[in-house]
Order: structure tokens, then sequence, then C-alpha cells
């Protein structure tokens, strides 16, 4: 029996070193199978993101070149989970600008606009406007004139012309007026002046399991009265500057009605600092179009981990506004850090809807 067990295992080392010395010299090393695989991901992500690219489905505003592609391209590397730059779902934040960066914002801002319309309807009700210079000169105001007064004085005007309502008290006069108020240039609801070509940015997003948000300078109340319509953006993910607040009971009910008095006007800083306390991480893809709006693409930048900081360059005198002002810092910034700078002129096919 010993000997039977013996020669067995002799045979079987034999066989075994005849496998080991008969495999070819030039035999891959362990590896090998990590890096082919590695090879074989990458040339599958840029194979999604090309023919994502040639889509023509995709982004169809946007005229074919490198800036819709670098778009594409990065969302396309984000969502793959073979991409060595994956990111996963539950960190998938983008934040966009409103006016200026989704909505026209010539020749003043809308809700500017909008409040000197209301300021004139209830000044009857604020006799002591009629020593104030400020208020005065507002209410003066054509639409041009309006053009640089969305600083922390109107603000408060516009906190003043709230006044003490409920918030349902609050959004029925702007109901009634961003579906009634005509653009002087365009003859379009102002609510309708949105750009085409950011919209289908927005849905690509979504589409791609993206919470976007908007974090604007604008009042957050003003803007959920058709952030949802008009961008499909819900008011739970509407960030923006916000009037002082306070719960209380008016006639057997709860209200939150609004005092007369700013709590944040946000712009610059005040916009990342929103964003990490709405959202509690930094986002993804960041969008905007003035100074303003530095801070916050500068914090989506510097996330660790892929991301993607898209400036809006106002351009395109003919179809819409062409100018700098406003900007003149976050451009240079914008160049130094390599963000996405889009052209109107140039990226968007069509800049609204209605274009031919």
């Amino acid at each position: 029996m010993k000997n039977r067990l013996a020669v067995a295992l002799a045979a079987s080392l034999i066989v075994s070193s005849a496998l080991i010395t008969t495999a070819p010299a030039h035999s891959a090393p362990a590896n090998s199978s990590v890096a082919d695989s590695s090879v074989a991901n990458s040339s599958l992500v840029r194979k999604v993101a090309t023919s994502r690219i040639a889509d023509k489905n995709l982004l169809p505003s946007w005229s074919e070149g490198k800036t819709r592609d670098r778009i594409i391209t990065f969302v396309e590397d984000v969502i793959n989970p073979e991409s060595k730059q994956f990111v996963p779902v539950e960190d998938r934040f983008a934040t966009f600008d409103n006016d200026g960066t989704i909505l026209c914002e010539k020749p003043a801002y809308f809700e500017v606009i909008y409040t000197r319309d209301r300021a004139r309807q209830v000044q009857d009700k604020h006799p002591e406007w009629a020593s104030d210079p400020l208020v005065q000169k507002f209410l003066k105001s054509s639409d041009d004139d309006l053009l640089d007064t969305h600083t922390s004085e109107s603000m408060q005007i516009m906190a003043q012309t709230a006044g003490d309502n409920s918030l349902e008290e609050l959004h029925a006069p702007e109901y009634k007026w961003l579906d009634t108020a005509v653009h002087p240039r365009f003859g379009k609801l102002f609510k309708k002046l949105h750009y085409q070509p950011m919209l289908e940015l927005v849905k690509y997003l979504q589409d791609s399991k993206f919470k976007v948000y908007l974090c604007s300078g604008g009042q957050a109340e003003f803007m959920r009265c058709y952030a949802q319509e008009e961008y499909g953006i819900g008011s739970s993910q509407v960030m923006g500057s916000s009037l002082e607040l306070e719960y209380t009971q008016k006639d057997g009910r709860s209200e939150i009605v609004t005092r007369p008095k700013m709590q944040l006007f946000n712009i610059n800083g005040n916009k990342a600092i929103s964003i990490s306390q709405h959202i509690g991480k930094r986002p993804v893809i960041a969008s905007g179009n003035s100074d303003g709006d530095t801070a916050m693409l500068t914090y989506a930048g510097d996330r660790q981990g892929p991301s993607l900081s898209i400036l809006i360059h106002h351009d395109d005198g003919k179809r819409e506004y062409a100018y700098d002002k406003g900007a003149e810092k976050v451009l240079p910034v914008a160049a130094q850090k390599g963000w996405l700078v889009v052209s109107m002129k140039d990226d968007f096919k069509k800049v609204f809807d209605f274009d031919n």
C-alpha cells in the first residue's frame, strides 16, 4: 500500500513539474487581468461618452462643439460605475443660479420689476414712504432705471412691500403678476424668458439622477411661484434670499408670516453657506453668470473628486443681451481655474424656446 502511494505521489509531482516547465516564457503577470480590465473599462467609458455626444436628441439646443462635448463627457463619466470618476447617486448634486443663468435678467431683474409694480399698488398703506427718497426713487423708476438696483437696499424695499403677510397672502399677487406681466422687448411673459439650453441641461442632469437646486440672490418665495412649472425644480430645492419669518396663530390656524425685514441676502459667500446648510455636501456641478456666483462656483470646483463649474457669458446682443457688467471679476477667475465658459452666441443654437 505504501509503495502504491509513493508511486502516485511521484507521478503527481512529475505532472506538476511538466506543467510548470512547459508554460510559455511570455506568460502574463498575475495582475494582467486587472490591467486589461482597467484598459477595457476606460475604453468603455470613452465609447459611452462618444455615443452620447453623437445623440442629436441630447441637449439639442446646444451647438455641436467643445462646450457641449465637455458637458456630456463629464456627466457620462461621473454616472458610469465603470469610470474612475464615478459619483454615487447620493452625492450627485447640481446648483444653478437663476437670474442670468437660467432666466433672462434684462432690462432688470424681474423680481425687482415686480416689487416696484407691487410697491406702487400698496403705497397708500405706507405713508412713511412719502418722506423716504430711496423709496420714492424706486417707485418712479422705469424698467431700465431698475437695472442696477438688486442691492441690499432694494431688498429692504422688497421686504417692506411684502409686509406682514402669510406666505399664501404673499404669493397671491406674485402669481397674478407672473401670469400677466410681459417683457417689453420679447412680448412674452417674464417667467417664460428662460434659456432653452439651460432647461435641457437641468433635465439631462435630473435624468442622470442628479438632484438639481436653484441657488439665487432672488427671494426664494418668489422663485417658488414658478420654479416647478417652468424648470421642473421643486420648492424644496430652491435656495434664495429670505425675509424674516415667524410662526404664529391666526384665526385659529397656524401660519408662517413674513416680517418686513431681510433675513438673508443670498449672494457671494452666502451662496456657498446656503448650499452647505441646505444640502450638506459640495455640488458636483455649479452654474452661474456673475461675480455674485464666484463663491458658489469655487465651492464646487474645490470639491474632492470630479467637479464642473460653468459660467454663462452674455455675448449675444442679437438674440438676447451682450454685457460683461457684473461679471468683470469672475471672468478672469474662470479662465484661471479652467471653468467652462459658455458663450451664448456660439454655444446656444437657440436662446429661448420661441427662437427660430
